[in-house]
Parts: C-alpha cells; structure tokens; sequence
C-alpha cells in the first residue's frame, strides 16, 4: 500500500470541497478515498458534524427552514459559511439544491392562474356568449339555406317574386 504525503494547501482545500460537496462527492472528485477526507476533516475539527447526527437530518427540514437558510447564507463569507454548514450538519449541495428548487417552485407558480372570483365569472360569461355565437351562427345557416331554396324554386316553378 502506497502512502502518499499532501501539502496543508491541498489538505486545507480538500476541506473547503467536503464543505461544499459533501464528503464522497469530494472524495470522488479528487480521487481519494473517503477515509482519508474524514482524517483531514476531523484534524480540522469537523468529523462531528459530517459522521454524527445530532443535527437534524437534511430530508427532515421544512420549506420554511430551507428558505430561511438559503436566505442567511446567500451573503455569507467563505468561512461564516462553512461554520454555517458544519453546525447545521449540511453540506453547499443541499443549499445549492434548495435555491434551485425554491426558483423552479417560483417560476411554475408564475405559470399558474390564480383562483380569482372575477376571473371566474369572466370565464363563465365568455362560455355562454360563445354558445350564443354558435347557436346564432346556425340559424343564420339555417336561414341562407332556406332563402336559396326559395330563389330555386321561383326560378325551377316560374313563381313570380311578387305574389
């Protein structure tokens, strides 16, 4: 077994990317294994936050929760963040996931109408004057159909138009 040594730079960003990504995506990234990222995680004194659940779980926090962390962290420095993540027990990928899903949440309720009476009642109104139109439409039909069958049959029988 090969045993390699990593400067503190590569350590202290190795870190910074368990802080952001989570530690196997982090791991998988830089292509070391697991273990070794809790080492180095726990030397900086995070192993707490990553193996231990006395936080709440990510899967247990309410939309409110959610909104209200992407909210404190969106001005947040580097390092006010990464306290934020560890004493929270979260990682920069459930942040980055919950702004996206509260945008998308936003964009399609754009997309939906609201539940407004007026507009209810102006839906309503349309309906039955389109109905109207259709019903008019046909006996319009109906009545050219009828004019031409007259002209027809003065032409066909030799009525005159003025009896």
């Amino acid at each position: 077994m090969r045993s390699e040594v990593y400067s503190k730079e590569f350590k202290d960003a190795a870190v910074k990317k368990v802080i952001k990504l989570g530690p196997s995506k982090a791991a998988k990234e830089l292509g070391l294994p697991v273990s070794t990222i809790f080492g180095w995680s726990k030397m900086y004194g995070m192993s707490s936050s990553m193996k231990t659940k006395k936080t709440k779980s990510v899967d247990k926090w309410t939309p409110e929760e959610k909104l209200d962390a992407v909210i404190k962290t969106a001005t947040m420095d580097e390092l006010t963040l990464g306290e934020f993540l560890r004493r929270e027990g979260l990682f920069m990928a459930n942040l980055e996931q919950w702004k996206t899903d509260l945008t998308n949440g936003l964009k399609s309720a754009a997309g939906r109408p609201r539940k407004d009476p007026e507009l209810f009642e102006l839906r309503k109104k349309e309906e039955e004057l389109i109905r109207e139109l259709k019903r008019k439409d046909k006996a319009l039909a109906e009545f050219a159909a009828r004019v031409v069958l007259l002209k027809k049959s003065h032409l066909l029988f030799g009525v005159d138009e003025d009896n």
